[in-house]
C-alpha cells in the first residue's frame, strides 16, 4: 500500500510536492522514515534535476489513529 507525503525544498522553491511512498506496516518509526527517504530524493530529482540541496523540509507524513505512516483518513 502507498501514501502520499508532501515535502518542499527551500534551496530551489518548490513548496508541498506530493510524493507516494509505502505505507508503514510492523517496522519502526524510526527505520521506515529512514527508507521513505530514497524515494522522496528520486521524485525531488525527477522534478528538478539540477538542484542538490542537502535536506528536504516540511515533510508532512499522514497519521492514521497513533500510527505514523499509515494511510490518511478523510
Amino acid at each position: 500500500m502507498k501514501i502520499e507525503v508532501t515535502y518542499s525544498c527551500e534551496l530551489y522553491g518548490l513548496k508541498d510536492l506530493t510524493c507516494k511512498v509505502r505505507a508503514r506496516r510492523r517496522e519502526d518509526v524510526v527505520t521506515w522514515m529512514k527508507s521513505i527517504g530514497h524515494p522522496l530524493s528520486r521524485d525531488h530529482d525527477r522534478r528538478s534535476p539540477y538542484c542538490r540541496p542537502l535536506k528536504l523540509t516540511d515533510v508532512k507524513i499522514p497519521l492514521r489513529g497513533d500510527k505514523i505512516g499509515g494511510p490518511a483518513i478523510h
